[in-house]
C-alpha cells in the first residue's frame, strides 16, 4: 500500500545519488508506483520508486537518416506503440551519405542517400586537416599523406586556438587544440562552446519530468533536478479520463469519461490509445414508438420525431380509416352509410352518418321533444322528460318543435345587460344592449383614463402607460406615463462615434451640436501612430516602424493587426565579421562556418578580432619547422621566426651503420656490415611439449630482408625447411637488428638447426648456425 504523502512541500530529487554502503538500500525504501502508462506514445513512461511519482520524458524520433522526416504520433494505434513514423523526403532531395569519395549525393524518395562513387585517383577530403593531397583509392576511401607532426592546422573550430597536428597512440593524426573554459559556476546550467561562433552557451538544465502534478527546479548548490509535490486539479492528457486530481503526486482520474452519451440507448467506448471515442447507437430499447413516429437515439437518449415511419394508425373512430400521412395520423376515407358500433347498448341499427357513429335508441318514444332515458350498463329504459331548450338568452323565446327539435326565436324583450354604466336595456339580434348613462369628466391628468365601473356605476381613474412630456426638455426622449404621472425618459442620444467632437443637446431646440475637439484619436488602421483630432476629424499620425533590424524577415503592416514579420531565406550579415556563409535559417542569421585565419606558421597562435574581423597572428615559443631536416628548430617568441638552433644528433648506435643527415630527409643510416644471425639459441620446453624448443636469434641490421626460414641440415648437408610461411622480419630495410623467437617441433639437440635470411625477392641471403643448446 502506498503511503500518503498529500500536499507535502518536501523537494524530492530526481536523480538517485549512489550509494557507497552495499547495506545502506533501506536508507530510500521504494514506494509503491500507480501505472504511469499516459496513452501517449511520444513519451517514455517511468517510475522514480524513491518518490512513487511517474515521469514522461519526450521520446527522441531522430533516427539519424538524412532521407527520412522524423515525427511523433501521439495516438498513432489502439494498441501501444512507439509514436514514431519517418516519412520518406522527395526522390531528388539534397543529402549527405558521410562518403568523402561521392558527389551529389540525393535522397532516392525510399529513405536512402545516394551519392555518384568518384573515380580512384580523384581528388577528395578526407575531413582531416592533418592530412594533404587527399584522394580516393579503388575501394571509394578517402585518404592523404599526414604532414609532419607539430604543423599548424585549423579544425574549423571557433572554440580552439593554437591548434597543432598531433600522433595519437594508435599511429594516426589528428588536428588538436586547447578548448576553451566555459564553466559559468552555475551547476543548473550544461556549458559549451559554440564551434561556430566561439561563444559560451549556457543552456538551463531541463528539469520538467512531463508530470503535471510536480513543480520542478534546479538546486543550485547541488545541480540536482527537485520536484515539489503539488495539489488540485490537473490534466492526464487522456480524453478517456475525467475529473483528475494530484494525489501523492500523481495526475489520477476521478472516473471513466462516457463520450458524452446517454445510457439510454446504445454504448459507447473510449479507446485511451488512439484518444477517440466510438459510439454504438442501438435502435431497440426505448419502447414502441406512437403512430406516425420514428425512434432517434441522439447522444444516447431516446427521442422520436415525427415522420420516418409509415403504415396504419387510428382515432378510434370506426367511421373513418387512417394512416400516416405527411408526419401525421390523418382520415383517409369516411364510411358514411356503413354499419358501425357505437359500444352502447341503448341503441341499435349503429351506421355511419357525418363521420360519427350513431344507433336508434331502443327507449325511443317517437317525440323529439321528450329525453328518452336509458341505463348504458343493461339497455333498461328509465321513462320520458321534456326535452330542455333553455339556451339561458334573455333575448331568445325558446320552444320545442315536434318535427325539428328545439326552436330558439329572437325577441325584443326588456333585458338587463349587468352594465350599471347602461339604462333602457332591450334585446336586439338576441343580445342584450343599453345606452350610456353615466358620462365621466377628465381628471385632468393625461396618465389617466376616465372609466365607468360596469359593476358600481362609478366614475374610476385608470392609470396608462401613454407618452407624455415630464420635463418640457426636448433633450429627453421616452417620456412614458407610470403610476399615474409622467416620467422623463432618456437622454438624447447624440454621439455621433467621432472622439474628435463633443456630443451635446441644445435644450432651447432639441437639436444636436458637434463642437471639434483636439487631442490624440485612433484611426482604426493599426498601421499609423500619434493619431490627432483636425478640424474634428481624426488625422492619421506617422506610419508605423515596423522593421525589427533582422535581414531574414520581411517586414509589414496590416492595417488590421498591425506589424507582421515573415521569415525570408538567402544569405545575410549576422554582423559577426568572424563568421561565413551567414544564411537566413527560420527567420534568424545563422552562420555556417568560422573564418579561418590559419597563416601556416607554427610559431604563431592565429585567431579572428571580433570587433574588426581582422586575423591576429599573435606570436609564441614551440617546436616548429624550419625546412632544414638536419636541424633541432624552436620557435622565437619574439618575433614568430622558426630557428634551427642545434644540429640533429643522428647517432643511431649502431657500429654496422654511416650515420649522415639530408637536409630533406633528415637522418640516414648507410650499412656498412654483412647482414647476418647471431646467437642462435635452442631453449627445450615450450607450448608444444615435452621434447620441443623455442628457437631464439638476433639480426645485427636489415637492409633488404623478407624474413627468415628455420632449417635442419641431414648428415649430407641438404637443409629442409621447418617453418611452413616465411617467417616475417621487423625492421627489413631500416637497418636496424632485431630479437626473434621461433617454436620447434620434438628435437633431441640444436646441432643441425640453422637459421637462413631470406632475401626481398625470395633469394636465400645467407644460412647461419647451428643452434646452441641452452645450459
Amino acid at each position: 500500500m502506498k503511503t500518503s504523502i498529500g500536499a507535502l512541500t518536501l523537494a524530492l530529487s530526481i536523480v538517485a545519488l549512489p550509494s557507497h554502503d552495499p547495506c545502506a538500500a533501506t536508507i530510500a525504501p521504494q514506494m509503491s508506483c500507480p501505472s504511469c502508462e499516459d496513452f501517449d506514445s511520444c513519451t517514455i513512461d517511468s517510475c522514480d520508486m524513491t518518490t512513487g511519482t511517474c515521469r514522461h520524458d519526450p521520446l527522441d524520433c531522430d533516427d539519424g537518416n538524412p532521407c527520412t522526416a522524423d515525427t511523433c504520433d501521439s495516438h498513432g494505434s489502439i494498441y501501444p506503440t512507439n509514436g514514431c513514423r519517418h516519412g520518406w523526403l522527395p526522390s531528388g532531395t539534397a543529402c549527405d551519405d558521410g562518403a568523402a569519395c561521392t558527389a551529389g549525393d540525393a535522397c532516392d524518395g525510399s529513405g536512402h542517400c545516394i551519392g555518384q562513387p568518384q573515380p580512384s585517383g580523384a581528388s577528395c577530403d578526407d575531413g582531416n586537416p592533418c592530412t594533404t593531397g587527399d584522394t580516393c583509392d579503388v575501394s571509394g576511401t578517402c585518404s592523404g599523406a599526414a604532414v609532419p607532426a607539430g604543423a599548424e592546422c585549423d579544425d574549423r573550430n571557433a572554440c580552439t586556438r593554437g591548434e597543432r597536428c598531433a600522433v595519437a597512440a594508435d599511429g594516426s593524426i589528428a588536428c588538436q587544440g586547447p578548448a576553451p573554459n566555459c564553466d559559468d559556476g552555475n551547476l543548473c546550467t550544461t556549458d559549451a562552446c559554440d564551434p561556430i561562433t566561439g561563444d559560451c552557451v549556457h543552456t538551463p538544465l531541463n528539469c520538467d519530468d512531463g508530470n503535471p502534478c510536480t513543480d520542478e527546479a534546479c538546486d543550485p548548490a547541488t545541480g540536482v533536478c527537485t520536484r515539489t509535490i503539488r495539489t488540485g486539479s490537473c490534466d492526464d492528457k487522456n480524453i478517456c479520463t475525467v475529473n483528475e486530481a494530484c494525489v501523492d503526486g500523481n495526475c489520477v482520474s476521478g472516473g471513466a469519461f462516457n463520450c458524452n452519451w446517454g445510457p439510454e440507448c446504445g454504448s459507447s467506448t473510449c479507446f485511451p490509445y488512439l484518444q477517440v471515442c466510438d459510439t454504438f447507437p442501438s435502435t431497440t430499447g426505448c419502447g414502441t414508438p406512437p403512430p406516425c413516429q420514428a425512434y432517434q437515439c441522439t447522444f444516447g437518449h431516446c427521442q422520436f420525431t415525427l415522420g420516418g415511419a409509415a403504415g396504419p394508425c387510428t382515432d378510434n373512430n370506426p367511421c373513418t380509416r387512417e394512416t400516416c400521412h405527411q408526419r401525421v395520423c390523418a382520415v383517409f376515407e369516411v364510411l358514411n352509410g356503413a354499419a358501425c358500433d357505437d359500444q352502447s347498448l341503448c341503441t341499435f341499427n349503429d351506421v355511419c352518418a357525418n363521420s360519427q357513429c350513431v344507433g336508434t335508441s331502443v327507449c325511443s318514444d317517437g317525440d323529439i321533444c321528450t329525453d328518452d332515458a336509458c341505463d348504458p350498463a343493461t339497455g333498461t329504459c328509465l321513462g320520458h322528460t321534456a326535452k330542455n331548450c333553455d339556451d339561458g338568452n334573455p333575448c331568445t323565446t325558446d320552444s320545442c318543435n315536434p318535427a325539428t327539435g328545439c326552436v330558439h326565436t329572437l325577441n325584443n324583450n326588456p333585458c338587463d345587460d349587468h352594465n350599471a354604466c347602461t339604462a333602457n336595456d332591450q334585446c336586439s339580434n338576441g343580445q342584450c344592449l343599453g345606452t350610456l348613462a353615466v358620462i365621466c369628466p377628465s381628471d385632468g391628468n393625461i396618465c389617466t383614463n376616465e372609466n365607468c365601473d360596469p359593476r358600481t356605476g362609478a366614475c374610476v381613474h385608470t392609470n396608462n402607460l401613454v407618452s407624455c412630456n415630464a420635463d418640457d426638455n426636448p433633450c429627453t426622449v421616452d417620456d412614458r406615463c407610470q403610476d399615474g404621472s409622467c416620467h422623463p425618459g432618456l437622454p438624447l442620444n447624440c454621439n455621433d462615434s467621432n472622439v474628435c467632437t463633443a456630443d451635446s443637446c441644445d435644450p432651447a431646440t432639441g437639436a444636436c451640436t458637434h463642437l471639434p475637439v483636439n487631442g490624440p484619436c485612433a484611426d482604426n488602421n493599426a498601421c499609423t501612430t500619434n493619431d490627432t483630432c483636425v478640424a474634428g476629424a481624426c488625422q492619421p499620425g506617422p506610419p508605423l516602424n515596423c522593421d525589427d533590424g533582422n535581414d531574414c524577415t520581411m517586414d509589414g503592416c496590416r492595417s488590421s493587426t498591425g506589424c507582421y514579420h515573415a521569415a525570408l531565406t538567402g544569405p545575410c550579415d549576422d554582423k559577426n565579421p568572424c563568421t561565413t556563409g551567414d544564411a537566413c535559417v527560420n527567420g534568424v542569421c545563422t552562420p555556417s562556418a568560422p573564418v579561418s585565419c590559419i597563416d601556416h606558421n607554427a610559431c604563431t597562435i592565429d585567431s579572428c578580432d571580433r570587433t574588426t574581423g581582422a586575423c591576429i597572428h599573435q606570436t609564441s615559443s614551440g617546436d616548429c619547422d624550419d625546412g632544414d631536416a638536419c636541424t633541432v628548430d624552436e620557435c622565437d617568441p619574439t618575433n614568430g621566426t622558426c630557428l634551427g638552433h642545434h644540429p640533429l644528433d643522428c647517432d643511431d648506435a649502431n657500429d654496422c651503420t654511416v650515420d649522415t643527415c639530408d637536409p630533406s630527409s633528415g637522418c640516414r643510416h648507410e650499412f656498412t656490415c654483412p647482414q647476418e644471425v647471431l646467437d642462435i639459441t635452442l631453449t627445450f620446453g615450450s607450448p608444444l611439449g615435452k621434447g620441443s624448443g623455442t628457437l631464439s636469434w638476433r639480426t645485427n641490421g636489415e637492409v633488404s630482408l623478407s624474413g627468415f626460414n628455420v632449417v635442419v641440415l641431414n648428415s649430407q648437408g641438404v637443409p629442409t625447411r621447418i617453418n611452413p610461411v616465411t617467417i616475417p622480419c621487423t625492421e627489413c630495410v631500416t637497418t636496424l637488428g632485431a630479437p626473434y623467437f621461433y617454436v620447434l617441433p620434438k628435437h633431441k639437440s640444436g646441432h643441425d638447426v640453422f637459421v637462413q635470411i631470406v632475401g626481398a625477392h625470395g633469394s636465400i641471403l645467407g644460412t647461419f648456425g647451428p643452434a646452441q643448446k641452452a645450459p
